[in-house]
């Protein structure tokens, strides 16, 4: 084989095997020890109600 078909399946093997990853992380098993940033800030919810002008009172 070229050199050229040899390093063309390498990165596409390589994009593949990251993708898989990147898919079993985000939703098989480890997913449930993901924390969900959104959860944490549930206080702001009421700071982004407010005006521009009155929420920097809260930060």
């Amino acid at each position: 084989m070229e050199t050229a078909t040899l390093v063309a399946i390498f990165i596409s093997g390589s994009l593949v095997s990251f993708t898989g990853y990147a898919l079993y992380t985000a939703f098989g098993q480890p997913s449930q020890q993901l924390r969900d940033p959104f959860e944490e800030t549930r206080g702001l919810v009421e700071v982004m109600r407010l005006p521009i002008w009155e929420a920097h009172y809260f930060n």
